[in-house]
């Protein structure tokens, strides 16, 4: 199966992927840990890494991602910017604390 490729900017450089010229905005909801979590610390481990790298390279590759997670801290920005195109997004959804992810709804 032929993959679908990405629209081309008319110069030579990829958009920005904060930029008009950037034709895809993908959300990616992140259900029991941060993908800024870090790995072996609480519930942090495969799926966040794997979330976080995966917008990474959407967003190198000119794709926006808005990563929307629950609220664990009362210390953490509503927005992070992680890197151009790489937004994770803190939702206040529940106690604004760790909270085990077995024990999430």
């Amino acid at each position: 199966m032929e993959q679908p490729q990405l629209p081309q900017s008319s110069n030579s450089q990829q958009p920005s992927a904060w930029s008009a010229e950037s034709p895809l905005t993908v959300a990616v909801l992140c259900m029991h840990t941060s993908p800024l979590a870090q790995p072996g610390t609480g519930d942090g481990g495969g799926m966040n890494v794997y979330v976080r790298e995966l917008a990474i390279s959407m967003a190198r590759a000119g794709v926006r991602c808005e990563v929307y997670t629950r609220a664990d801290s009362p210390d953490l920005p509503a927005t992070i910017d992680v890197e151009p195109g790489f937004r994770v997004h803190h939702v206040k959804a529940g106690p604004v604390a760790f909270v085990e992810k077995e024990e999430l709804p």
